[in-house]
């Protein structure tokens, strides 16, 4: 045994005496290539809510658009155009109308006693819009009559009018060729008037004198009223009402006329 021990420690001996300092060597790791990077950590997750969840929270699904049309309906043909405002009147649409001739029957009522008679006018008729008018008839009323007792007093129920009836009507038009209209509106009579003195209530002349009529100028206040018939645009039928309101003589007297004519219009 001291026989094999002997070479082995002369061996390390000379190793010894080869390499004093060096300490023995330790292997090391490769080294990253050069271009390579770590990744990137990955980003923080979002705080969860507070509670209780704000307003709006969850937020909405987003909104599905909206399905095309089955069917696209094709384009219409022809006049399709609609008119926001109505036109005037007549076949022009100029809105000038002429009163051929207004003709019917009048009856006046007053304190004393009543009167029947005719009305009749003419004149011309402007539209300010689609709907109301300006009319400046010529109006000429006749009712009642005179006549004498037994003792030869004349008592007269006359009642008479000459002049202009300036007014406004309003027509309540819904369509451009409407056929029947109807219509409201005011007026005043302006021009000369004749009472008989036994239809007012007052006590008639004594003679010799043989007048029991007296006349007044001034102007009184007139209603009216009625349908347009209008089976053409150039032609109108108007069927007209007027009540007319006068005071005269500490007395009030009532005067209804019926009305019927003809205006062109353009």
């Amino acid at each position: 045994m001291s026989a094999l021990l002997a070479p082995a420690l002369a061996l390390g001996l000379v190793l010894q005496q080869l390499s004093p300092g060096t300490p023995p060597s330790v292997p090391e790791s490769p080294a990253p290539p050069p271009d390579w990077t770590a990744p990137a950590p990955p980003p923080p997750s979002p705080p969860p809510p507070a509670w209780p969840p704000p307003p709006g929270w969850p937020p909405p699904p987003a909104a599905w658009p909206p399905p095309p049309p089955p069917y696209a309906a094709p384009p219409a043909t022809g006049d399709t155009t609609i008119a926001t405002t109505l036109p005037r009147t007549g076949i022009l649409e100029r809105g000038i109308g002429l009163n051929l001739l207004q003709l019917g029957p009048m009856e006046v009522i007053s304190s004393g006693d009543s009167a029947y008679g005719v009305a009749l006018g003419l004149g011309v008729e402007i539209d300010l819009s689609s709907r109301t008018a300006l009319r400046i008839p010529l109006e000429i009323n006749y009712a009642g009559s005179s006549n004498e007792d037994g003792s030869f007093v004349e008592h007269s129920t006359v009642f008479a009018y000459v002049g202009l009836t300036p007014g406004i009507t309003y027509r309540f038009r819904s369509e451009r060729d409407q056929r029947w209209t109807a219509y409201v509106g005011g007026a005043l009579k302006l021009g000369g008037f004749m009472f008989g003195r036994q239809l007012l209530g007052v006590a008639p002349n004594p003679p010799p004198a043989t007048m029991q009529e007296f006349t007044r100028a001034g102007a009184a206040p007139q209603l009216t009223a009625g349908f347009l018939f209008t089976p053409f645009r150039w032609l109108t039928w108007r069927i007209n009402v007027d009540y007319t309101y006068i005071y005269v003589a500490h007395t009030s007297v009532h005067a209804l006329a019926e009305t019927i004519g003809p205006q062109l219009s353009f």
